[in-house]
């Protein structure tokens, strides 16, 4: 499947501003924060913030000290990530088709697009740390998407 995950401007001043402030305010773990989590919350199509999608996320991948650090992500998560729909439909539909011998290199692909289509302000480390980040991040998810909130939106089958 050959979809671009090219991000849409984020459109309203509001938007622009919340998400400048964010970025430009965040140090590189508050961006680690907001980019690992604000994806995961695409992802798995979370639609309303739940304690055990805190407990679940923040336990996967050691992001915060308190859990309470991750409500913000969800929170903009649709300014970060403008092309969340497609983001979300291309991974669930490569993972669906993947080959289990040829899966971690269909995972390194799809993280490779990923932080390529990320915005510059949103990297909080090199582009091959943040790859490992994802890939970590997707393996966790597809090998237990059955424990994730809302794991049916993940149409995993």
């Amino acid at each position: 499947m050959n979809v671009s995950l090219k991000q849409e401007p984020v459109g309203g001043f509001l938007n622009r501003l919340v998400l400048f402030l964010l970025v430009h305010v965040s140090g590189a773990h508050g961006k680690r924060i907001l980019f690992l989590a604000s994806l995961y919350y695409r992802i798995v199509r979370l639609d309303e913030m739940r304690e055990e999608a805190l407990s679940k996320l923040n336990a996967m991948l050691n992001l915060a000290k308190r859990n309470d650090a991750l409500r913000m992500p969800w929170a903009v998560r649709d300014i970060v990530w403008s092309n969340g729909d497609t983001l979300s439909n291309l991974i669930n539909a490569e993972m669906q088709a993947v080959d289990p011998a040829t899966r971690e290199a269909k995972i390194r692909s799809l993280c490779e697009q990923i932080v390529d289509s990320t915005a510059p302000g949103l990297r909080y480390a090199e582009t091959d740390t943040m790859i490992l980040d994802v890939q970590d991040m997707l393996s966790k998810i597809f090998s237990e998407h059955a424990d994730i909130p809302n794991a049916d939106a993940l149409a995993l089958g």
